[in-house]
């Protein structure tokens, strides 16, 4: 068996200590699905010091998790292939055991970091993945390996006070998370000149007091736009502090974190207004935050149910900023309430949004004719994204009529802009670009 040097050994393998909780975080995940225990015969997890895979874990004899601590893969249904996030990912085919039933896939990810971020933020690509696993559990009922199963491990993924035992032995130069003192520093997009939604690196300025800062962690919020729009960019935990002949002092910089692509709304959670007061707006630069913001800021990054957003909540975010399957949804609800409210008032309506015409319904009413844009808002505030063929559209065409529907899924209200209208009342804001070679 397995001691717990040779365990704490094999997990100090990951980037970090975050990294292998969040990996473990995972696994456990697999157990509560599947319901499969320690001393099932179908489970085997195993390990091999010389092996780079890091705690492969199995299920009647198909791998359902690897990682080599920087790609991780999963298995998921065939049905993989029917989701856009998942549709292009590399991937192998399991052999077929049942010619009358298509066997799962194993798809690989980046990272680990892409990976919870998918699952978190699309309902079908965890569901894909869940089914995959129930599957597998009925697929037979023993692992031909099981006599190399180490139930130390199991432990370690489902007992956290002696997962943090692992992880302290293995990173004790790291505090674990509950022992972190946290601090926020706020990006002004406006001031740096780099947009919040572009940022690729951790690392902040400071000229406060950085004597603590060191193996500590700080989040950094952005601010863009007016009325402002906060974001969640990152959170890194802090390697060096280094001073600077700048107009800051110090430079902080960390190379282990969590990098939010993309950012994350702040607006639409409830908590956020009180957290901006306690912070007095961020006009006091790098600040402690209190742990019950603390914990409010981990349950977005992990996907609790906070990440996702009520109605009420919702009210404050525009259109475009949330997952694909709801973003349809909204999108659909919509331009059938604009449809049907311009039906009413006696216009001939056609739909030309497969056509790519800038526009998605064409309204006729005797002589007269608008071309209408429709912009589905899950919330109440007016922000939306729309893309170059559309704003081009606006500012050649005559009878072009932007129409954001706001509440869309709710209590639907238009707001109707003509085409000079919308050039004069809306700011755009870059959020990507598209690069070619020279």
């Amino acid at each position: 068996m397995v001691t717990d040097e040779e365990l704490a050994q094999k997990v100090k393998l990951a980037p970090s200590r975050e990294w292998a909780n969040s990996y473990f975080d995972l696994v456990k995940e697999i157990l509560d699905v599947t319901k499969i225990s320690e001393d099932n015969p179908r489970l085997l997890m195993s390990l091999r010091q010389k092996d780079r895979r890091y705690f492969p874990i199995t299920i009647n004899s198909r791998y359902v998790i690897v990682s080599d601590t920087q790609d991780v893969g999963l298995i998921f249904t065939p049905n993989y292939r029917e989701i856009p996030e998942l549709r292009k990912k590399d991937n192998f085919e399991f052999k077929n055991r049942n010619p009358d039933i298509e066997p799962p896939c194993f798809l690989w990810f980046d990272s680990l970091d892409e990976i919870v971020s998918l699952l978190n933020s699309s309902k079908k690509v965890r569901q894909c993945w869940h089914d995959a696993l129930i599957a597998e559990v009925n697929n037979a009922k023993l692992s031909r390996f099981r006599q190399h199963h180490q139930p130390k491990i199991y432990k370690l993924v489902a007992d956290k006070i002696f997962r943090a035992k692992i992880l302290d032995m293995a990173f004790p130069e790291s505090k674990p998370i509950e022992q972190l003192d946290d601090y926020v520093q706020y990006h002004n997009s406006e001031e740096t000149g780099v947009s919040c939604l572009e940022l690729n690196s951790f690392g902040i300025s400071t000229s406060k007091p950085v004597s603590k800062l060191k193996g500590n962690r700080i989040w950094l919020i952005g601010g863009i736009g007016k009325p402002r729009r906060y974001y969640l960019c990152y959170y890194f935990l802090v390697d060096t502090v280094e001073a600077t002949d700048g107009d800051f002092k110090f430079m902080v910089n960390g190379q282990k974190g969590t990098l939010l692509k993309p950012p994350i709304l702040l607006n639409g959670f409830s908590w956020f207004k009180n957290f901006l007061k306690k912070q007095q707006n961020f006009s006091f630069g790098l600040r402690k935050i209190d742990k019950v913001f603390v914990s409010k800021l981990e349950k977005i990054i992990s996907g609790q149910k906070e990440q996702s957003l009520s109605d009420n909540e919702a009210q404050n975010n525009g259109g475009g900023f949330g997952n694909s399957e709801n973003n349809q949804e909204v999108e659909q609800a919509a331009i059938k309430f604009v449809s049907d409210d311009y039906k009413k008032h006696g216009w001939m309506v056609k739909s030309v949004e497969s056509e790519k015409r800038g526009f998605d319904l064409l309204c006729t009413k005797a002589k007269k004719q608008e071309h209408v844009e429709v912009k589905g808002i899950q919330g109440n505030f007016v922000s939306f994204i729309i893309t170059a063929g559309e704003v081009k559209q606006s500012q050649s065409d005559k009878y072009f009529i932007l129409c954001a529907v706001t509440s869309a899924l709710s209590n639907p209200k238009p707001h109707r802009f003509t085409a000079k209208e919308f050039q004069e009342k809306f700011a755009l804001e870059t959020i990507s670009y598209r690069a070619f070679q020279k």
